[in-house]
């Protein structure tokens, strides 16, 4: 992965990141509960795997790193400090839908928490200017969750052109074996990546439609490694 589309991404976790920063201590009476934030199960190396200096295992990691960065995100799907309740036309504030905002500096974030089809969604909402950034009532995250949460998705906009930048999918089994998939679309990158609930695993990474780096591990945190060109096997081995 080249160190420019690593930049690319981390460009868009810094709209999340400055967002969040927000006083927490005001809480907010509510008539009815909305849910607790998104709750995303991380793909999680093995201790081992994480202290490893082998170059490849280290590789694994940062993808793994960049797979869960999905957190910067999740923050923003719960309410912040000095929040203002909106209510609906009606007046109430009771839900679905619930429907908040709040400020940081000169950005106004709104935040809506509806169910639909048996599923709770998620929109985050921009307006104002973050920086020399400017908004218009731009949806920044879109998210949903099936009810029991073993399935979900979330989206994150790109504010010069509306169209998908990250997105994240992911299934949870009924033996809490966790699949997940990332997108970078502005650097073409795709993360697929599989761990059982004993913390073994699998990672493929792909430029564009090109696999180009594939992993496994055991529990105990020793693995398996692959380097593709053009989809051949040009390079490989182990750790442990």
């Amino acid at each position: 992965m080249s160190y420019f589309k690593l930049f690319a991404i981390i460009i868009v976790l810094s709209l999340g990141i400055f967002a969040c920063s927000s006083d927490k201590n005001n809480p907010v009476d509510q008539q009815e509960e909305p849910p607790q934030g998104l709750e995303i199960s991380q793909v999680e190396a093995p201790a081992k795997m994480q202290n490893s200096t082998d170059p490849q295992a280290n590789l694994t990691v940062t993808y793994l790193n960049l797979l869960n960065s999905f957190q910067t995100y999740t923050n923003l799907l719960t309410p912040q400090g000095q929040t203002r309740k909106v209510g609906d036309a009606a007046g109430t504030t009771d839900g679905p839908p619930w429907v908040y905002s709040w400020t940081n500096g000169t950005l106004k974030i709104t935040l809506t928490i509806n169910i639909e089809d048996r599923q709770y969604h998620w929109k985050v909402v921009y307006d104002g200017s973050l920086g020399e950034i400017n908004f218009d009532n731009f949806v920044f995250i879109e998210a949903w969750s099936a009810l029991d949460g073993k399935s979900g998705s979330l989206v994150v906009n790109d504010n010069k052109t509306g169209s998908k930048v990250l997105e994240w999918n992911w299934q949870k089994d009924d033996e809490d074996t966790v699949t997940m998939t990332f997108w970078g679309y502005l650097s073409d990158v795709k993360i697929i990546a599989t761990q059982k609930a004993d913390l073994s695993g699998s990672l493929e990474y792909y430029e564009g439609s090109q696999l180009t780096f594939k992993a496994t591990w055991t529990s105990d945190g020793s693995g398996s490694w692959w380097v593709y060109d053009n989809g051949t096997v040009s390079d490989s081995g182990t750790w442990s």
